[in-house]
């Protein structure tokens, strides 16, 4: 999850276990579990699905959000479309929703973007109009914080 700059556009992909809606993968994610190495070493029945996230990332200004039934591979699809990513050389912010966190608002957007702090990322000066709010979830990013690298 992440704020990135230039035109939004939505658009869907459907599949016959659920509707794909794509985003931009602009951010940074911390491993922190060893989830891959118990994985079957191939993806299976996802491969269209894939591809449509891969184009979707690759014309960029968009967001993603993967749903479906539990059980249907949501979350292998999204760490192979992150590994992906990574291996193009993007970056990946992830951010997590808990039911017992219903009273932190925007939290998965805040940890994807303290994350991002955590390495050094900062909005660019395209985003300086935005600095206040930005700051409100991410204090390194607030006034006269707000130093590091650009995210774009």
């Amino acid at each position: 999850m992440a704020i990135g700059t230039g035109p939004r556009r939505s658009s869907t992909l459907t599949s016959t276990s659920g509707v794909y809606v794509p985003w931009l993968v602009v951010g940074y994610e911390a491993r922190t579990s060893n989830a891959a190495s118990t994985l079957c070493p191939v993806m299976v029945g996802r491969v269209r699905e894939l591809a449509q996230l891969q184009q979707a990332w690759q014309a960029g200004g968009q967001m993603l959000v993967v749903r479906g039934r539990a059980g249907i591979g949501k979350s292998r699809l999204v760490r192979e479309f992150a590994d992906w990513v990574r291996t193009a050389g993007g970056t990946v912010l992830a951010g997590r929703c808990s039911p017992t966190a219903g009273d932190v608002p925007f939290r998965p957007l805040r940890e994807a973007l303290l994350a991002a702090a955590r390495v050094g990322l900062a909005p660019s000066s395209r985003l300086t109009a935005f600095r206040p709010v930005l700051g409100s979830l991410v204090p390194e990013w607030s006034g006269e914080h707000a130093g590091g690298l650009t995210a774009g």
